[in-house]
């Protein structure tokens, strides 16, 4: 997995910060493998951090951005939006399978003829 920073009006961002954010990004690897993601963190003036996270897994691309007093709690919670927009596309795609599936055997056809 590829993680790029880019962040704004943040002096520096410590690598215990950023081993958190990509540890946080790793427990979405058992919803969904992720390929690439982006972070991008900015503090207001008034000191709150908004910040966003872009994840690129194959076709699908998921992004969610929280604001809040402390970067660890931003992470936390774009984590928890992020695996549920995971869980919710692994469920449509299993739908349409079953349906694609219900419709093949429906179209099965079985003759008069054979003894069962």
């Amino acid at each position: 997995m590829n993680v790029s920073y880019y962040h704004k009006n943040v002096h520096s961002l410590s690598n215990a910060t950023k081993q958190y954010i990509e540890q946080r990004i790793a427990t979405l690897e058992d919803v969904r493998r992720i390929d690439m993601a982006r972070v991008e963190l900015d503090q207001t003036k008034n000191g709150d951090f908004h910040m966003s996270i872009q994840a690129n897994s194959g076709p699908h691309v998921y992004y969610a951005s929280a604001r809040s007093s402390d970067v660890n709690a931003c992470a936390e919670e774009i984590r928890g939006e992020l695996r549920t927009q995971m869980l919710s596309e692994k469920g449509k795609i299993r739908s349409l399978v079953r349906r694609g599936a219900r419709s093949l055997k429906k179209k099965l056809t079985i003759s008069d003829d054979a003894r069962l």
